[in-house]
């Protein structure tokens, strides 16, 4: 039985190049370096994507926003970019009011996530 505090991340890949990060939980600093690790292991693929499926986050904390900042500088100075999805819309508050933002791209869900990630103007 798990219950709601239960924190786990799960990582794959799509098409075989495109890591996809699954989060289970609350995304607060004691997460937050469950998550660096399996974004950290995602990171070395050619893609210039990882996905991040938010739809098991019960929480977010603006703390925990902020340790994930140092991951997100490294991947942009490859040239990647983060781009979460199927996120509530309190938790994209939380993410919008820590200006979080500014810095992923944010789609309503996987569908939505994949179509942007194949657009030719993103791919490299």
């Amino acid at each position: 039985m798990e219950s709601r505090n239960e924190k786990s991340v799960q990582a794959t890949l799509l098409a075989g190049h495109t890591p996809l990060v699954i989060l289970h939980g609350s995304l607060d600093e004691k997460y937050a370096e469950t998550l660096l690790n399996a974004l950290r292991e995602a990171a070395p693929f050619k893609s210039s994507f990882v996905l991040v499926d938010f739809g098991s986050i019960t929480q977010v904390t603006p703390s925990g926003l902020r340790l994930l900042l140092p991951y997100l500088s490294n991947l942009q100075a490859q040239k990647k970019e983060l781009v979460l999805y199927n996120m509530r819309k309190d938790i994209q508050a939380t993410v919008s009011s820590s200006g979080f933002d500014s810095l992923v791209t944010i789609k309503p869900t996987l569908q939505n996530a994949l179509q942007y990630v194949q657009q030719p103007d993103k791919q490299t």
